[in-house]
């Protein structure tokens, strides 16, 4: 069944993209190796082979969104292979003001870099390696080469990345740009941020009771997709107006700031009216106008605590921030209001 409609539709004038709408598993770049395996000849799964990929570059419609976590840096970025392979993944590369490359993924992308390859999709991204790997030389106020290929031999590379991110400190870390869903997954189980291009048809529906049919029906792309651009304006937007970091979310929202804290050894101060109150744990949804906020989170593995002060002005969070490893650099460091040292220095023991 799956081979007859296949052929209609192919003899219909459907690119890979229509047939992937009607055909569960339709491979995204379909070889003549798929062909065969559907039970095509030889020569007629080649000429198939030829008819989508011309097909397929007259009219690219693929379409794809970007989904990201909830507090992306757009400027600072850990990039992985794949990116390579797409555009739009490489034109937020470009904009980053900062981009950092492992050395487990130069690895990586040297294995790629071979233009005499038969596949169109895997040759484009070769010459972007290339391309891009001499770029990385000439450009290194923004891309940066990090020795580091992970503790373990032979470490599979989104995990390098992984790990490589869990021992940065948190104020630091970068956002992952990628297109592996599986890496993304990663990520999100690790509390890291990520930026994730996939194609919209992923979010398809099937048949109501019909599991095992052939045949799916997509939503509605236009009605339940944001596009991509959107979806851009918005991470940039959160990046001016909210912070999270060590269990603490801060927002505005309209008039007002929003916290939310879910570390009970973190501590929230406000500074309102000249007096510097304590945020219990719960949401809490404060008035404006108030001067600033700061966030106190310990650091465990190191002894110290975290001091962040945000500012609101023109409705946007302006951050400062800096680390303390002791009683005496918080109460000689005029940095921190003489009104809330009391306050937080208490969490350090």
């Amino acid at each position: 069944m799956k081979k007859e409609l296949v052929e209609k539709l192919i003899k219909e004038g459907k690119t890979s993209q229509e047939i992937r709408k009607k055909v569960i598993g339709f491979p995204y770049k379909p070889s003549k190796e798929y062909f065969r395996k559907l039970g095509f000849e030889g020569e007629v799964a080649e000429k198939y082979e030829s008819i989508l990929q011309e097909r397929d570059s007259m009219c690219s419609e693929e379409r794809f969104e970007f989904i990201t976590s909830q507090n992306v840096d757009l400027n600072n970025l850990i990039i992985d292979t794949c990116i390579f392979g797409q555009s739009k993944t490489i034109e937020l590369m470009e904009n980053a003001d900062n981009v950092i490359i492992l050395l487990a993924i130069l690895n990586e992308m040297d294995k790629k870099k071979d233009v005499n390859q038969e596949d169109s999709y895997a040759r484009k991204m070769a010459e972007r390696i290339r391309w891009y790997t001499n770029l990385f030389l000439i450009d290194k106020e923004k891309y940066h080469l990090i020795p580091f290929a992970g503790y373990e031999k032979d470490m599979y590379p989104d995990d390098v990345i992984i790990q490589y991110l869990l021992m940065t400190e948190v104020t630091k870390r970068p956002t992952i740009l990628t297109a592996d869903t599986i890496l993304a997954n990663k990520a999100d189980a690790f509390g890291l941020e990520y930026i994730l291009y996939k194609p919209v048809e992923f979010v398809l529906k099937r048949k109501e009771n019909n599991v095992a049919d052939e045949v799916f029906e997509t939503t509605n792309i236009e009605e339940n997709s944001i596009s991509q651009e959107e979806k851009l304006l918005k991470a940039k937007s959160k990046r001016y107006n909210s912070y999270s970091e060590g269990g603490i979310e801060v927002y505005l929202e309209g008039t007002n700031v929003i916290v939310k804290r879910y570390n009970d050894n973190a501590k929230v101060f406000y500074l309102k009216e000249g007096e510097y109150k304590e945020i219990e744990p719960d949401e809490q949804q404060i008035e404006q106008p108030i001067e600033e906020l700061i966030l106190v989170i310990p650091i465990v593995r190191k002894w110290s605590i975290h001091v962040i002060k945000l500012n609101i002005k023109n409705g946007e969070l302006l951050k400062q921030d800096k680390e303390y490893g002791g009683l005496n650099e918080i109460y000689i460091d005029e940095w921190i209001d003489e009104r809330v040292k009391d306050k937080i220095t208490d969490i350090m023991y």
